[in-house]
């Protein structure tokens, strides 16, 4: 027998509530059943499903039920750093809604913004805490030790290259520079260098890298579309979108450094819409409005991906193909930095043989077709012709003594053993089987979290008859959104589907907290909505993660060891394990 559940809007009251219980609840037996939870039964639906999370809240009464939970430690602050004695409970508030503003101006947004129009503010009393604020936060000598101690261990083009930025600083110039090098050989540690020295001398800047994983190895990095405020779709003649008043417009305008990494990922309409925006704001004609502009990347890694497209076309996406490359000034670096953290001679020829392979391939030497074939002249690899024989050896190798290491009394241990090893796959599908395999191993029991499907309805600017049911909204898999029933278990990695705390440098779309400089931080993930922009109808409310056993194609060696995969040959780099059917 097939059935139809009735199709209900959130206007309809306890009906949409009936609806969204019906949708999350097996097994229920009657209506007091359905409004039972945890033992305890409501007497509305709505209470019901209120309890289990599943509509959405309104911030304002979120907000209204949590403020004496968010402000209880407010009166020590306010009587011990403000000096304010006997602090009244208004002003507890008033110093709670300044924190909260404060967090918000840090990403760009107003009150506003997030639904909190209504809050009231005093700023004669927001101001004596903004001064107090800033004082708590002032981080200048922290920056100025930091700079000093990178500085001496700078080598000799490393230092050319900050004593050059240096001067285009003490003359005020704007210049473009490209800082033109392959994996290891410490760009990262130089533009955080420069950055250290950039907040030591007070000198505004931004600080953006084309991913987020490369964005958490910045010190107060973002990601360009996010900083930049960067459209999805970009074309020639595209401009971001930035508002005259905002801070966030302010603090890029006087920015007089911009630091941009991984700029060969990003297309280069991308980079000349931020150029023309910045040109458009300062009303000045020299590139990116006379500012001093730092690239960084390689150009032999990813390129920008284009849906549908061949190398071509990439290649014609790509940053050095704008006519703002002829403005550029290259730098480069000839050290390998790496390659000198390993004292065993055998290793140290291993390893300059396999980088040198490595930079050839890059480069292009030794082959005639793009389309050709290359050997693997290194490490183990191991052909299958069946897709789950494959998975399940790569899967035997990169985790091999998982439920043995699962003990967590001892989070290091754990976070050290996800930290070293991950499986790379060129294939989502692929990388959602590996990753139920995965998640399979652990022994904890799982959290299975659903999402919240709507179709914005006419009042959104859709016609209500273009509506499709939650339920068929929930089978359809959308790429980089996490599925309908997200499962994830204590102790497991999670990787980020959205930014959030871009300010703090901390969590980024792609970054998996565990990797991160910041692991020791805890951050707290709540449902949120995740607006799907390529249809620009659809509104996916969920956790914005999902377990990242697997890979795609990413910058995510700059976290792992020399040898990320554990490898039972003994050969001195990871093991490839392929399915030759899908090997070209």
């Amino acid at each position: 027998m097939i059935g139809r559940l009735y199709f209900a809007s959130v206007n309809d009251g306890e009906q949409y509530y009936l609806l969204l219980l019906l949708l999350n609840r097996k097994g229920s037996t009657s209506f007091d059943d359905l409004k039972t939870v945890r033992g305890i039964t409501f007497p509305t639906f709505r209470e019901a499903a209120e309890e289990l999370g599943l509509p959405p809240a309104g911030p304002c009464n979120l907000l209204n039920k949590l403020i004496d939970d968010l402000s209880d430690d407010l009166p020590h602050m306010l009587d011990h750093i403000c000096k304010v004695p006997n602090p009244t409970y208004m002003m507890q508030q008033l110093l709670c809604y300044y924190l909260i503003n404060k967090i918000l101006s840090d990403l760009g947004k107003t009150f506003d913004n997030v639904g909190l129009n209504n809050l009231a503010s005093c700023m004669d009393y927001w101001d004596m805490f903004s001064s107090v604020v800033t004082n708590m936060c002032d981080t200048t000598a922290h920056h100025i030790d930091s700079f000093l101690e990178m500085l001496e261990k700078l080598n000799e083009d490393q230092s050319r290259i900050i004593d050059h930025v240096i001067e285009l600083l003490a003359t005020n110039d704007g210049s473009l520079l490209y800082i033109n090098v392959p994996g290891g050989y410490g760009k990262t540690y130089l533009l955080n260098t420069i950055i250290h020295y950039l907040k030591a001398s007070n000198i505004p800047s931004a600080v953006v890298a084309s991913s987020g994983v490369e964005g958490l190895m910045l010190v107060g990095g973002m990601t360009a579309h996010s900083k930049f405020k960067i459209q999805l779709d970009v074309i020639s003649t595209s401009q971001c979108h930035w508002r005259p008043r905002s801070q966030a417009t302010k603090d890029l305008l006087s920015a007089r450094v911009i630091i941009w990494d991984e700029i060969s990922m990003q297309h280069r309409h991308a980079v000349e819409a931020v150029d023309r925006t910045f040109r458009d704001f300062l009303e000045c004609d020299e590139p990116f409005g006379g500012k001093v502009l730092i690239f960084g990347s390689d150009f032999c890694q990813t390129l920008p991906v284009i849906p549908r497209s061949t190398i071509f076309d990439q290649g014609q996406a790509c940053m050095i193909n704008s006519l703002l490359w002829d403005n550029v000034n290259v730098f480069t670096l000839s050290e390998n930095l790496c390659l000198k953290c390993d004292s065993d001679p055998a290793s140290i020829k291993a390893n300059v043989d396999f980088y040198a392979w490595l930079l050839e391939i890059g480069n292009g030497h030794g082959t005639v077709d793009y389309q050709a074939e290359v050997e693997i002249k290194f490490g183990l690899v191991t052909r299958h012709h069946a897709v789950i024989s494959a998975a399940n050896e790569a899967i035997a190798v990169a985790y091999n003594g998982l439920r043995s290491t699962y003990d967590l009394s001892n989070i290091n241990d754990l976070t050290m053993f996800f930290k070293s090893r991950l499986i790379l796959s060129p294939l989502n599908s692929d990388v959602k089987a590996i990753n139920d395999t995965c998640l399979a191993i652990s022994p904890q029991p799982p959290y299975v979290s659903m999402s919240l499907n709507t179709m914005m309805n006419k009042s959104d600017g859709v016609q209500s008859v273009e509506a499709v049911t939650e339920e068929i909204l929930n089978t359809i898999s959308i790429p980089n959104f996490p599925e309908h029933c997200l499962t994830l278990k204590v102790g497991t990695p999670v990787i980020l589907l959205q930014n959030l705390n871009l300010k703090l440098g901390e969590l980024f779309f792609g970054a998996v907290p565990s990797k991160a400089p910041h692991a020791a931080h805890e951050a707290l993930l709540t449902l949120l909505p995740l607006p799907v922009q390529s249809r620009g109808k659809t509104r996916y409310r969920n956790h914005p993660g999902k377990p990242p056993g697997t890979w795609i194609n990413s910058d995510v060696g700059n976290g792992m060891p020399r040898n990320p995969v554990p490898n039972p040959g003994d050969q001195p780099y990871c093991q490839m394990v392929l399915n030759s059917t899908s090997w070209a």
